[in-house]
């Protein structure tokens, strides 16, 4: 499984693709993925908050929104001393900071939940886990420790009056949100509960992206390099050298991996493209105003060789 997270590739983003295409959902993508019958959900005891965007059905396009701004935001506290906009790297490592998480959890972090039903106690305790020691074993640590504890028995909810917070986790149930973060590898994320953070889980999931990035920009593998003349090509070989290397496997020397056509680098190709060369993604369909400019604007810059900031500097106001 991958370094830094477990992501919904394999059975549960084919399972949903397959669902697109015989149109059983509706139109929302957003909507659709967080409360399809594949997702895997940790709830949140009541007691405790949560910070940043919270899904609620009817209001996609204010989450979508809030959850642009902030990537965007974390892009710049994180880049902005290593690069400026007028770098073609500055708009390539923003391109990247929204396909990652639109590739590991189509933008979710955290849906409100609309039932009682919708808490799984199996979950809740562990038990849908526990052929997983190493995993029942962080559980117990980070989520389910007697002091202030993340989750609650099911009988102990009461979504109906609390409308508790639920955090989207993987099909293993080992990784966690936005950024799809695996529980294993980063106890520092877990210990800190950055995950209860939408804010919080952007900074890291950004800074192990960055560490990718940063690598496959200035280590020069040829299956980015030897395409800088083309900005659009080279940036997004950058970006999927980015994700293969550090982000997706933990190993820098991996970041030509994606040449060899493996499924999940072809997935992440596919979503990438997705992205930047069609509206069928969540951004184009539910932005609008100055943050559908800006979307616009990183796209435009990219394929054309641009440096415009105009609406990108309204977000970052």
């Amino acid at each position: 499984m991958p370094f830094a997270l477990t992501g919904y590739m394999g059975k549960s983003f084919a399972l949903f693709g397959l669902f697109l295409s015989t149109g059983v959902f509706a139109q929302s993508q957003v909507l659709d993925f967080a409360y399809s019958k594949v997702r895997n959900v940790y709830t949140i005891s009541s007691d405790l908050k949560v910070q940043g965007p919270v899904l609620r059905p009817g209001q996609e396009n204010q989450y979508v929104t809030e959850i642009f701004r902030e990537l965007v935001r974390g892009v710049h506290r994180s880049i902005e001393r290593d690069f400026s906009p007028s770098r073609p790297a500055y708009w390539a490592f923003l391109l990247g900071a929204l396909a990652i998480p639109y590739h590991e959890s189509r933008l979710i972090h955290f849906r409100e939940a609309r039932h009682q039903r919708e808490c799984n106690d199996d979950i809740q305790r562990g038990r849908a886990q526990a052929k997983d020691s190493v995993l029942v074993q962080k559980l117990e640590q980070h989520l389910l420790n007697d002091k202030d504890t993340v989750l609650e028995p099911c009988s102990q909810i009461n979504i109906g009056k609390d409308k508790n917070k639920q955090l989207i986790a993987s099909s293993n149930y080992r990784s966690l949100g936005l950024f799809q973060i695996n529980m294993l590898w980063h106890p520092v994320f877990m210990r800190e509960r950055d995950y209860l953070s939408v804010v919080k889980t952007i900074d890291y999931g950004i800074s192990l992206y960055k560490n990718g990035f940063l690598g496959s920009l200035f280590d020069k593998p040829s299956c980015v390099h030897s395409f800088a003349s083309n900005r659009e090509e080279w940036s997004k070989r950058l970006v999927r050298a980015s994700w293969a290397g550090w982000f997706n496997s933990g190993k820098q020397e991996n970041a030509c991996r994606f040449e060899k056509m493996k499924a999940e680098d072809v997935k992440f190709e596919a979503d990438l493209n997705e992205l930047l060369n069609t509206n069928e993604n969540s951004f184009s369909e539910h932005l609008s105003g100055d943050e559908l400019a800006a979307f616009e604007e990183i796209r435009s810059n990219i394929k054309n060789g641009r440096f415009d900031t105009k609406y990108l500097s309204r977000i970052l106001r």
